[in-house]
C-alpha cells in the first residue's frame, strides 16, 4: 500500500530535520529510543518508511528500557516493541530496571529519567553509534518551559530543549541543548528530530494512520506528577486564551534559545552577522558559514533596515529565509507582508517590490 498524503508529509519534515541536524544518512548504526507511545512509535514507523524508500541508509536500532513501574503493563509495553521493531526488520535491545531502583516512589520521575538515559548510553556505546534519537515534541517542550517557569528558572530553564545535547559516561545529559550540530566521531549525543515541528496531534494521526495502536501509559494521566498537571490542567486553560497555546509556548523556548545562543556566541560571529546585515544584499556564502542562531539574528536585522518594521515578519519567514540561503533545495523566493519579497540571485538575497495585477 503507498504512503497517504499524512505519512509523505511525516516523513518528508523529519528527513528535513534529520539532513538539518547532520544525522548520519549513510551504514552509520543510529539509536532509536522507543517506549511504546505514540510519539516514538511515530518516530520508529517514519524512519522505516524513509529507508525503505531509500531515503535513509542507516543501520537502525530501537532500544527500549523496562522500568518495571506498572508491572505486567511494563512487561507488555516491552513486548509490544520488540514486536514493532521484529515487524520493521529493526534490531532490538533492551535492558530492565532493578526493583530497588523504584522501591520508593518518591522523586520518582527524575529517577527514571536517570535510569533510561543510563540505558540508552550504554546502548549506544554497545552499538557503536554516536547518535541517539529520542520523539521529544512541541507540546514537551511547551510543557518543559511552564515546569521551568514555575520552579523559577532562568533564560536557559526557559529555553527548553535544544535539537541536540551531548551525553555524559553516566547516560545523563550534560552541557547546553543547541538548536543544531553535528557530533565528533567519538562523543554521543541526543538528538531530538521531532522537537522542532511536530506536535502530540501529528504523531498520534501519523500512528493511526499507519495501522498502529500505541501503547497507552496511565501515569501519564497521574495529576500526582507535576507534569501531568501541567499537561492536564494548566494548558486546557491557557487554550482558552490562545488556541494555539502549545506552539505559541514552544516558539517562545525557540526564540529564548536563539538568544542564550548569541549570548554565548562566538564575538567574531556577532561582528560578522552585523556586518552582512548591513548590506544593500546578502552573500549567501557568507550567511551559511555562521551559526544558526547568528543567521536568524542577520537576517532579521536586515530585514529590519531593508523593510524598516519587522510587522508580519515571524520566526517561520526568517527561518525559511535563512534556509533559502542555506540549502540549494529551498526555492528561490520568500514572500514577505507589503508587497516585497525575498528572492536569492547570484549568490546573493535581495529584496524585490512584488508586482500585483490590476
Amino acid at each position: 500500500m503507498s504512503p497517504t498524503h499524512l505519512q509523505r508529509k511525516f516523513t518528508l519534515n523529519l528527513l528535513t530535520e534529520w539532513r538539518k541536524l547532520g544525522l548520519p544518512l549513510g551504514p552509520e548504526p543510529v539509536l532509536l529510543a522507543v517506549s511504546g507511545g505514540a510519539d516514538s512509535c511515530a518516530l520508529a514507523l517514519a524512519v522505516s518508511e524513509l529507508s525503505q524508500r531509500g531515503k535513509l541508509d542507516c543501520r537502525i536500532v530501537i532500544g527500549h528500557f523496562d522500568h518495571g513501574i506498572r508491572g505486567s503493563k511494563s512487561a507488555k509495553d516491552a513486548r509490544f516493541v520488540e514486536s514493532l521493531a521484529k515487524r520493521l526488520g529493526f534490531r532490538f535491545v533492551t535492558a530492565k530496571a532493578k526493583a530497588s531502583v523504584f522501591r520508593s516512589r518518591s522523586n520518582l520521575e527524575e529517577k527514571a529519567r536517570i535510569a533510561r538515559y543510563g540505558f540508552l548510553q550504554s546502548a549506544a556505546k554497545e552499538i557503536r553509534t554516536r547518535a541517539v534519537l529520542t520523539a521529544h515534541t512541541r507540546n514537551d517542550q511547551a510543557e518543559t518551559l511552564l515546569l521551568n517557569l514555575i520552579r523559577g528558572s532562568g533564560l536557559s530553564g526557559l529555553a527548553g530543549m535544544g535539537s541536540v545535547r551531548e551525553m555524559d559516561a553516566a547516560g545523563t545529559k550534560t552541557g547546553s541543548d543547541s538548536p543544531s550540530g553535528v557530533s565528533s566521531e567519538t562523543e554521543i549525543r541526543l538528538y531530538r528530530p521531532l522537537l522542532s515541528w511536530a506536535s502530540r496531534e501529528d504523531t498520534e494521526r501519523f500512528v493511526s494512520d499507519c495501522g498502529v495502536e500505541p501503547r497507552t501509559d496511565a501515569m501519564n494521566e497521574d495529576p500526582a506528577f507535576q507534569r501531568v498537571r501541567i499537561r492536564k490542567q494548566i494548558l486546557p486553560v491557557l487554550s482558552e486564551l490562545n488556541p494555539k497555546i502549545i506552539e505559541a509556548l514552544a516558539r517562545t523556548a525557540d526564540t529564548l534559545r536563539l538568544e542564550l545562543d548569541l549570548l554565548s556566541g562566538d564575538p567574531e560571529d556577532l561582528a560578522e552577522s552585523k556586518t552582512i546585515s548591513s548590506m544593500r544584499s546578502m552573500p549567501v556564502a557568507r550567511l551559511r558559514e555562521l551559526p544558526r542562531a547568528f543567521a536568524v539574528h542577520s537576517v532579521r536585522s536586515w530585514i529590519l533596515t531593508r523593510k524598516g518594521d519587522l510587522r508580519g515578519i515571524d520566526r517561520e519567514r526568517v527561518d525559511a529565509i535563512v534556509d533559502l540561503a542555506c540549502s540549494s533545495k529551498s526555492g528561490r523566493i520568500v514572500e514577505l507582508p507589503g508587497s516585497v519579497s525575498v528572492v536569492k540571485r547570484r549568490g546573493r538575497l535581495c529584496f524585490e517590490d512584488v508586482k500585483v495585477e490590476k
